[in-house]
């Protein structure tokens, strides 16, 4: 098994050490499942819901999710490549980035 190591902090740490629940997907079983997008993947990771409405993206995590008015910032924010990606993006998110 590869170590896991967490950048949520800003610092390199390993797994064991992260205060934080984290759920890991291997690129190999996003692959053999043909994952195309966030909302397909959150399908393998307990406890996460993307979905994409006609309004907007929503991102549930354990249950905390924001509602669909573009006027509040999503409860769960989430970051690409070290950047935030704020609520008003509506397209499909690629999951292999």
């Amino acid at each position: 098994m590869e170590e896991i190591v967490v950048t949520a902090q800003k610092r390199e740490e390993g797994l064991s050490r992260v205060p934080i629940s984290i759920s890991a997907v291997a690129g190999e079983a996003i692959a053999e499942k043909g994952t195309a997008n966030l909302e397909q993947l959150s399908a393998s990771v307990p406890n996460l819901r993307i979905t994409q409405t006609g309004i907007a993206n929503r991102i549930v995590v354990r249950g905390i999710s924001s509602g669909d008015n573009k006027g509040f910032e999503q409860s769960a924010a989430m970051f690409v490549d070290g950047i935030y990606y704020g609520r008003d993006q509506h397209h499909q998110q690629q999951a292999n980035r």
